[in-house]
């Protein structure tokens, strides 16, 4: 039922897949109403959906998939498969393009005596779209935890601006700015040291990159975080991003990102949670299918686990702020017409509020947030 809402959410996204197609499964037997239903093509806002959307009963092994407009043309002049009955070999059979009327019936619990209206060919209990609401159910949810941490929370230490030493410069000024302010709504820095410069005219300059150098004491020190016009079109985003990298060198405890190898238990615990998502196993299998060099590159990227917890901080300012910029600089990257190393790039609700919970463990043992 959960890969089956999955289906549905993403389906419902693209905006080039106007339509759903029912097949039955790969069972021997087939209840005969899910037979009926097989290769039925309908509009994807058809109200058959919200109803018969499988699994349709236990044990049902129905599926959906949602088509373009070249495919529904191709379905409906071509047909589809039949279903395999028994040890039958398939032959090609009419899709079917009329919405059909589900009829209602009535189910006992013989049990507690209840009765329950239903439709035929629908087990009680299955009457109902697992996908339909669910996005809204979740963000409900995610904005209650979300308000509860934010009223629970205090900043301590120094703000951010205090320990960037911030030289602004060309179109995106305001787009840093309004970056770094977001991030002082959530915490504070602690005692981070200043970027120490290489020469005396380099300063903290705007463009996607965080350069760093090795100092006296063997620690690495940022000394240039630059954000780009040309990178792409969410500079606020990527500023946040580029200070979490600045956060974990320059402010977490461990020696060149040892922070990030897991020195800390907290960042040991983050990363696992990190690691236990359908998204950062999306990344390794993206990893081990790439092709090309420059392919190879930008997933071998995507799957280091310094850039993990950068992304991971971007989404928590993100949704803990509130900050509408960046929650639809999120969802924009996170759109099914986008391309796969930026759709996994960040975390569905689902999946991020127990890495949302995980870096509060984190900031708070690092003294960047004060937990009530």
């Amino acid at each position: 039922q959960a890969a089956q809402a999955g289906v549905w959410e993403r389906g419902q996204r693209s905006t080039s897949h106007p339509y759903i197609l029912y097949r039955v499964g790969p069972s021997k037997r087939h209840r005969d109403q899910h037979l009926a239903w097989d290769g039925l093509l309908l509009p994807k806002d058809a109200e058959f959906w919200r109803y018969a959307n499988p699994m349709n009963g236990w044990g049902c092994k129905c599926s959906t998939r949602f088509v373009t407009k070249a495919q529904y043309q191709r379905y409906v002049d071509q047909g589809v498969p039949e279903p395999v009955v028994g040890d039958g070999v398939p032959a090609r059979k009419p899709v079917k393009t009329e919405e059909p009327v589900l009829r209602p019936m009535q189910y006992r619990n013989d049990k507690t005596g209840e009765v329950h209206t239903g439709f035929s060919g629908i087990d009680h209990g299955f009457e109902r779209n697992p996908g339909v609401g669910r996005a809204e159910q979740l963000g409900q949810v995610f904005e209650r935890k979300l308000g509860a941490l934010a009223t629970d929370t205090v900043p301590v230490g120094a703000e951010v601006s205090s320990g960037l030493d911030v030289q602004i410069t060309g179109k995106l000024g305001a787009s840093v700015v309004h970056a770094i302010d977001t991030i002082e709504l959530v915490h504070g820095d602690g005692n981070l040291p200043k970027p120490i410069p290489v020469q005396q005219d380099e300063q903290l300059i705007p463009r996607a990159s965080t350069s760093h150098v090795r100092t006296s004491d063997g620690r690495r020190r940022v000394v240039r975080i630059s954000i780009r016009e040309r990178d792409n079109p969410w500079p606020e985003m990527m500023t946040v991003h580029e200070i979490g990298h600045y956060l974990d060198i320059a402010g977490l405890p461990g020696n060149d990102h040892q922070s990030i190898l897991a020195t800390m238990p907290e960042m040991a615990a983050l990363l696992r949670v990190i690691h236990d998502t359908a998204t950062w196993r999306a990344i390794l299998r993206g990893r081990r299918g790439a092709k090309g060099a420059k392919d190879v590159t930008e997933w071998k990227r995507l799957s280091r686990r310094r850039e993990a917890f950068a992304r991971a901080y971007t989404q928590y300012i993100a949704w803990k702020s509130g900050d509408t910029t960046l929650r639809r600089s999120l969802d924009e990257r996170m759109a099914a017409d986008q391309p796969p190393r930026t759709r996994l790039s960040q975390w569905p609700m689902e999946e991020f509020l127990p890495i949302a919970a995980a870096m509060d463990k984190l900031f708070e043992k690092a003294g960047w947030l004060t937990i009530r």
